[in-house]
Order: C-alpha cells, then sequence, then structure tokens
C-alpha cells in the first residue's frame, strides 16, 4: 500500500483494518458521552487539597497532560502528572490523587494506586474495567467508569472530559457549559475538515502528511497551552505512525537545542520542523520563535506553522490535537502501516509478564 492515495476513499478501508480512522473521525460522539460521564461522577467530599496529582501512563496520562495545561491559569494547587511505579514522597492525606488506567491493569498506575491509599490520599479512579475498578469497589473510592475496548489512544476523550467535568464539580477548575460547548464544536467541526472524504486539497491534516512522509517531525511550542499538545503529537506518531518524533519547549530550545540544528545535515534524515502556535504564547515567546526559525531555516527540509483556533482554551488545544490525530493515521496509511497494532508494546508486556515482580 505504499504510495496509498489518500483521496481514494474506497481504498481507506483496506489500509486501515483496525479502523483508527474511523475513531479519530468518531471523536466527537466520544467527548459528549464524556461529559456527560463526569456529570454524573460520583466524587469525594468536598474538601481542600494540597495538591493534586494523576498517576497513569501512555494513552491514560495525556489526559492529565491535557488537564494541566488548559486549567493551568486557575489551578490554585500544584498540578503533577505522575508517570511511574513510584509517588513523590509529599503525597499524602492533603492530596487529591486521581488514578487513571484506561485497561485497568496498567503495572505502573496499580502500584501507584496502592502507595496513594497507604499514604491516605484522596483517591478517584478512572477506568474501563479490570483490577483497578476491583480495588477501587473493594476500597470504597470513588469510581468514574468509562466504556472500554478502545486501543488507549483513541480514548482521549475518556480520559481527559470525565474529569475536567468532576473537578469543575468540586470546584478545582472552571469547566463552564459555554468552555464544554465551544471544545466539543470545534472538535466536530475537525472530523469534517479533515476526515477522509476532504480532498487533500482543501485537507491539511492530509496535505501535511504527505509533506511529512519520509521526514523526521520535530514539534516545537511555547512552555504554555500546546506543551502537552507537542506530547500528544509526539505519541500518535510514535504509535499510529510507527516513527520516532521529537518535541522541545520554547525558550528552553534557545537555551540547548538550537545549536544541535548545526549537525542536522550530518543525521541523513529529512527533518520537518511543526511549530504549534497559540495566541496566548507571551509575546517574547512568540519572537523568540519567529528569530529561531530564521536561525535554523536553512537547516531544516521543511517548517510549517500552526495556530490552535477558537476562543476558549479548552477549544485551541483540541483544533491542535484532532488535527495531530489525523495527520499521524494518514501518515501510518501512505507508508502501508496500519496503525492500530502496538506490536512491540504488546511483546513488552508479555515479556514483562514472564518476569517475577
Amino acid at each position: 500500500m505504499k504510495g496509498l492515495d489518500l483521496d481514494r476513499v474506497d481504498l481507506l478501508d483496506s489500509a486501515d483494518p483496525g479502523g483508527m480512522l474511523g475513531r479519530v473521525e468518531g471523536f466527537e460522539d466520544q467527548c459528549r458521552k464524556a461529559v456527560e460521564i463526569g456529570r454524573g461522577a460520583p466524587l469525594p467530599a468536598g474538601r481542600a487539597f494540597r495538591a493534586i496529582v494523576m498517576a497513569g501512563m501512555g494513552g491514560s496520562a495525556i489526559g492529565g497532560d491535557l488537564l494541566g495545561t488548559c486549567f493551568a491559569r486557575d489551578l490554585r494547587q500544584p498540578w503533577v502528572v505522575n508517570r511511574g511505579y513510584s509517588l513523590p514522597g509529599w503525597v499524602d492525606a492533603d492530596t487529591l490523587l486521581l488514578v487513571a488506567s484506561y485497561s485497568g491493569n496498567t503495572e505502573e498506575t496499580l502500584h501507584a494506586f496502592e502507595e496513594g491509599v497507604s499514604r491516605g490520599a484522596t483517591v478517584v479512579c478512572l477506568t474501563s474495567g479490570g483490577t483497578l475498578a476491583a480495588r477501587a469497589l473493594e476500597a470504597g473510592l470513588p469510581l468514574i467508569r468509562i466504556p472500554g475496548g478502545l486501543p488507549p489512544r483513541a480514548a482521549l476523550g475518556y480520559s481527559f472530559f470525565p474529569l475536567a467535568v468532576a473537578l469543575g464539580r468540586l470546584g478545582l477548575v472552571p469547566t463552564s457549559d459555554t468552555d464544554l460547548a465551544e471544545a466539543l464544536e470545534t472538535i466536530r467541526s475537525a472530523g469534517e475538515r479533515w476526515g477522509r472524504s476532504r480532498p487533500a486539497a482543501e485537507n491539511t491534516a492530509k496535505s501535511l502528511a504527505l509533506a511529512l512522509d519520509g521526514c523526521l517531525p520535530l514539534v516545537y511550542v511555547g512552555d504554555g497551552l500546546l506543551s502537552s499538545v507537542a506530547t500528544r503529537w509526539k505519541g500518535q506518531f510514535n504509535e499510529n505512525s510507527k516513527i520516532l518524533a521529537y518535541t522541545a519547549v520554547f525558550p528552553e530550545v534557545n537555551h540547548n537545542e538550537i545549536e544541535g540544528w548545526e549537525g542536522a545535515r550530518r543525521l541523513g534524515q529529512r527533518t520537518h520542523l511543526i511549530l504549534l502556535r497559540d495566541t496566548d504564547d507571551s509575546p517574547r515567546v512568540q519572537r523568540r520563535m519567529e528569530v529561531t526559525t530564521g536561525i535554523i531555516g536553512d537547516r531544516a527540509d521543511r517548517i510549517t506553522e500552526l495556530w490552535g483556533n477558537g476562543r476558549c482554551r479548552m477549544a485551541r488545544m483540541f483544533s491542535l490535537v484532532c488535527l495531530g490525530d489525523f495527520v499521524s493515521v494518514y501518515l501510518a496509511l501512505l507508508s502501508g502501516t496500519d496503525p492500530t497494532p502496538v506490536d512491540n508494546i504488546d511483546r513488552l508486556k508479555d515479556a514483562l509478564a514472564n518476569l517475577p515482580q
């Protein structure tokens, strides 16, 4: 299937037997269901927390990254996404611990769950079932149950919106109905603008995938709203497109990585620099982006600049999340790659399952 014509809609299903493109196109429906789950989710008793920690890995943790940057200006407590077995030493009875595992069986997350319970943290679990659901029910902890059956990376709506709404109900973030409505409309519009039926000449996702084919993507962002979106793009390139990708954040990139471009041509790999931009990026960061691209422009094979669309932060964030999801799937299909299987991850899990705990 190498060199697949993305405008041949009749060929896309056979190139995508796992149906990942259909899942990306149907993201709006998932997000609307997720909002309703959040509105009816069980919550812990209202109280003040010194910190909020979200424990999760991979596709479950990215929801926490997006929550943290979406509400960074509003949170009055530190927000930490914990990727690993152990929690920070300061997690205690004054901590709200959100434990997210889509399958409910993520080894690292279950370890963090047990550690949080033992320290007396206020624990809320988000999962489709598995061991985490069983342990939460056994301990009488609030359990936000979400539908299963998806690859975790395709369940982002379920890892973001129930918690966004639940945290709003707890008074920890300002999750307004107006912002939710705009974000959902942005997601609906993304499916219409970038879905399979829109030809490449009118479809930013298809045209960007074509430009990225055979390149190493580097996704650069400012240190604000879109830093977590860059993480999402990288993960989707890795899992859907089956390629390496890298991210960097301004202004830090100007203190180290900018020098690395001196040797870019020696790598023998074509590079495509993608700048994700937001109107709320500080003026100095915006200026740094412009100056930096002027300095390294002749070393990158291509540079693409993309802006988030929308009034509220949530809408602007998801406008670029959706674009990245579409691009990663189209890029996979271009190379004859089924975006759904994650064979190396499965092999790793099988190997670890046979090792002593």
